[in-house]
């Protein structure tokens, strides 16, 4: 047998498949032959014994005729059953791709109108594993905020092997919280798909619903009235996308965890800014726990889902741009420099998935969100005319005038019926009364790289939410009577990009609180917002016209030069720009803030007792004042409370009134208003967070600034 094996591969190497079956016969009769004559010389056998040796060659052949016989028909019966092994096998992967297909359809029936095939494909396709933490990302940073306190695991895994095959009581409602970009409902998909492709392994339905679409309360309620609530995991996806959330957080969450409250398990998504503060997300839900062991309430178990790390963006980038080619390298390299060049932003993973858009301008650092979306949607705009051959410039101009209108159109949709789309039929009246190309959109290609979408039932709409946030931006910033009509809290993204330009102050939330603020003098003070950094030079140069700062060079440095006056002219005109309320926080609003609020910790300085590591003083300053947020926060996330400039407060200036006060206002008369928190030329002992200065309404420093603070506005 080996000698066959041999012999097939000498005539492979002659180009034939395998010796044929006379061939292997003669060479095994002529080798046979060659090895008797062999014998017959080496032992000098006598002629006589010739005929014994033709007798022998006899038996020879017929051997090895049979032995052939035999070895061919094993041969054909062993082709015959690997060619039927491997019919079966294609069969099998041909019903197995068959199933997943109609898996796959059935998936997109259940899904049905909430989300379509495009959302689906956009879900799955370069997907990383969503992973989640217990700590906001925000608070990743925190001075004191040790590593082992941040629990990060990829979610998936965590409910379908953990959370969703608890069978107690607790535990049995999640919210899980991101930014805008962050892949909140990419994580909703793969995970609703993951447990219904292994359906068999699970004990109960599940079902996921956008809460963005007009009829999820009444789909989700006929889930109830069916009774398949007690059996069913629940997925909804998008909280701050409900209209009726917008108007009142608490009381339609309570309306929706009324109607939820019987089934298996519910995970609800949100963007993080939706709620006021951390707080907000983690009080009672009004549902009994049924546990004789554990009475109570409910709790939403909160998770947060955690940026791309360096490892997921390389994977991504990885899977994106595969090696296969000089173009496919050369890409991966651009991508990775824009990366590592922009690290902060690139974090998104719907930033991420736009990279491309970036790949001509590899060496620009974006340092902004609204420079990447100005890029973004230019590149969009550019790509859509470019198909357009001469009338490009003509094409682009009219889809930006396009995308610009319909961005304030679906706004007003949201205002007066609370949804981010127009139907097919207000897009035609809306194209006539503004005059643009009825086929405008047939024109588009609404594909993955797409900024304009259909949706399941054919409605118009942005890609991403962020993305109708930019137009708004933008339409604000050069027309401040909008500003009267924004709702910021619901649309917090345009806070951003306008903060980022320099036209709105990032603000924090401080809830209501008591504390000491000197012996014998107690304050009460309701919930309020103050901002995150001084009044930069920036800001003030947008609003003003001018900027009377000493320090110069960098508009991220906190104005100064202002006097009390000065301040109140601005707030003003801030104002009247934006329609908002902003003003100089009360003394016991600044000092309370500038302790940390009810999550204080009771420094010396705001937010540690080393100076060093919170504010900019005479001992580390170089003599002047430095770009705000440099140094590390306070427990609040406010910065530079200690240091860099001192900062004007609402107040007269005079002595602490003794006994118990709420929401102080301080004197109602006097000559001098009160500074604040120290700056690059005090001494340690002047910045601390008790530490009290003066100066006339008119006095101007370049050692002073200021913050703004404003009320807030209680739902009805």
């Amino acid at each position: 047998m080996d000698f066959l094996k041999h012999l097939d591969k000498f005539f492979e190497t002659l180009g034939l498949s395998k010796a044929s079956l006379f061939v292997r016969g003669l060479a095994l009769i002529v080798s046979g032959s060659f090895g008797l004559i062999t014998i017959v010389k080496l032992f000098d056998l006598e002629a006589h014994s010739l005929p014994l040796i033709g007798g022998g060659l006899a038996v020879i052949f017929v051997l090895v005729t049979i032995l052939l016989i035999q070895v061919d028909r094993q041969e054909k019966a062993l082709a015959k059953q690997e060619k039927e092994l491997a019919e079966q096998e294609r069969q099998k992967k041909l019903e197995e791709r068959r199933l997943a297909e109609a898996i796959r359809q059935k998936q997109l029936r259940d899904l049905h109108p909430h989300f379509s095939e495009a959302d689906v494909d956009h879900a799955q396709k370069y997907y990383i594993e969503t992973r989640g933490q217990n700590v906001p990302p925000s608070r990743d940073q925190e001075p004191g905020l040790s590593s082992a306190f941040i629990v990060d695991k990829p979610l998936i895994p965590l409910f379908l092997d953990k959370n969703l095959k608890n069978t107690g009581e607790d535990d049995r409602f999640y919210l899980v919280l991101a930014d805008s970009g962050m892949g909140k409902t990419t994580f909703m998909l793969n995970l609703y798909l993951e447990y219904v492709r292994n359906r068999a392994q699970h004990d109960y339905e599940m079902k996921l619903f956008a809460f963005r679409y007009p009829s999820a309360y009444e789909d989700v309620k006929q889930l109830v009235e069916d009774k398949k609530d007690l059996n069913t995991i629940l997925l909804l996806d998008a909280f701050d996308e409900d209209g009726e959330a917008s108007k009142n957080y608490k009381v339609r969450l309570d309306q929706w965890m009324d109607l939820v409250k019987n089934f298996r398990e519910v995970i609800i998504t949100s963007r993080t800014q939706f709620f006021p503060n951390e707080a907000a997300t983690k009080g009672l839900l009004q549902i009994p726990k049924n546990n004789l062991l554990s009475p109570g309430f409910h709790q939403f178990k909160v998770m947060y889902i955690s940026p791309f790390s360096d490892e997921d963006i390389i994977k991504y980038v990885e899977m994106r741009f595969p090696s296969g080619t000089p173009k496919d390298q050369q890409d991966k390299e651009r991508a990775i420099q824009i990366v590592d060049k922009s690290p902060k932003l690139m974090v998104r993973p719907m930033l991420l998935a736009n990279i491309d858009a970036f790949l001509n301008d590899p060496k620009k650092v974006y340092s902004t969100t609204y420079e990447i979306y100005d890029v973004l949607i230019e590149k969009w705009l550019w790509r859509e005319a470019g198909r357009r051959g001469k009338q490009a410039q003509q094409f682009y101009d009219e889809l930006k005038r396009f995308s610009k209108r319909l961005a304030i159109e679906i706004y007003n949709k949201w205002e007066t019926e609370e949804r981010l789309h127009i139907t097919e039929e207000e897009l035609i009246s809306f194209a006539q009364l503004n005059n643009f190309d009825p086929d405008i959109l047939s024109k588009l290609e609404m594909r993955s790289k797409s900024l304009l979408n259909r949706d399941a039932i054919g409605n118009l709409k942005f890609s991403h939410k962020s993305v109708l946030e930019f137009f708004l931006a933008v339409h604000a910033e050069n027309h401040p009577s909008f500003w009267q009509r924004l709702k910021l809290k619901e649309f917090d993204v345009i806070v951003t990009f306008l903060q980022e330009r320099g036209i709105l102050p990032e603000m924090t939330m401080v809830e209501g609180g008591t504390f000491q603020m000197a012996e014998g003098y107690s304050v009460t003070l309701s919930d309020y917002e103050i901002g995150t950094y001084s009044v930069t030079q920036i800001l003030w140069q947008n609003i003003m016209g001018d900027n009377p700062s000493r320090f110069t060079g960098d508009l991220m440095r906190p104005v100064e030069c202002v006097s009390w006056e000065d301040c109140q002219e601005f707030i003003q005109k801030l104002n009247e720009k934006t329609g908002l309320n902003f003003r100089l926080p009360t003394e016991a609003e600044w000092e309370f803030a500038a302790r940390g609020g009810n999550l204080s910790k009771g420094f010396e300085y705001a937010g540690s007792n080393n100076l060093d590591e919170v504010g900019w003083y005479g001992g580390n300053s170089g003599s002047k004042t430095h770009s705000v947020g440099q140094k590390a926060p306070n427990e609040l996330g406010l910065y530079d409370m200690s240091g860099n400039v001192w900062e004007w407060c609402q107040d007269w200036y005079d002595k602490y009134p003794s006994g118990r006060h709420t929401n102080l206002q301080g004197a109602e008369s006097g000559v001098y208003r009160v500074l604040r928190g120290g700056s690059w030329h005090s001494l340690p002992r002047h910045c601390r967070v008790a530490d009290r200065d003066y100066g006339t309404p008119l006095y101007r420093s370049r050692r002073n600034g200021f913050r703004l603070s404003r009320h807030i506005e209680q739902s009805p």
